[in-house]
């Protein structure tokens, strides 16, 4: 669970700070939740067990 939490905070900057691309897609879609995250980007399907993530 750890390696998660600490996946879905890391930013990937180029040399000049900026964001790499696909990490800037990735907050937009963490920033709707972790079920949002687990199921667009994971490819999880059974959200009602991940819903009991959020607590």
């Amino acid at each position: 669970m750890n390696a998660l939490i600490a996946g879905s905070k890391f930013r990937a900057t180029d040399e000049n700070g900026n964001m790499h691309p696909s990490d800037i897609e990735f907050v937009e879609i963490y920033n709707k939740g972790i079920v949002e995250a687990l199921t667009k980007v994971c490819g999880f399907e059974n959200t009602e067990k991940l819903i009991l993530m959020k607590a």
